[in-house]
């Protein structure tokens, strides 16, 4: 399975996210996540946003760093799958390139770390 996939809409993700489970590449249990990349347009919105929907922990400083240890403590040792679909993601850290570059490592960084977790990030870049 591809870590990194374009998809079309939310249905379509909801399509995949029933065909992940029902091939019994996923379960129930594991953790699905939905980014509004409109939401997350500069480094301090994207951070805000990021911590709120994937539930990171108080000790998160709003820094690269800690996303980082946020993503692999928080999520990772849950022992779970994890997919992530982030929609709008053309409006994503649009006023932070420098950030968006750091968002793209971090989550190549977070994926090639994973040695026991499938994670799979659904990019949607619709300018519905």
């Amino acid at each position: 399975m591809d870590s990194f996939m374009i998809i079309e809409t939310e249905e379509s993700f909801e399509s995949e996210k029933t065909a992940l489970i029902e091939s019994g590449d996923y379960s129930e249990s594991d953790l699905f996540y939905k980014i509004d990349g409109s939401a997350c347009t500069s480094k301090s919105s994207f951070f805000n946003h990021f911590s709120q929907e994937l539930d990171f922990p108080d000790y998160f400083s709003n820094n690269w760093d800690s996303f980082m240890d946020c993503l692999q403590d928080s999520i990772l040792s849950e022992g779970k799958n994890v997919a992530i679909y982030i929609e709008h993601m053309d409006q994503l850290l649009r006023q932070d390139l420098r950030s968006l570059y750091l968002f793209y490592d971090a989550l190549y960084n977070f994926r090639e770390n994973s040695t026991e977790a499938l994670i799979t990030i659904y990019l949607n870049f619709n300018q519905n």
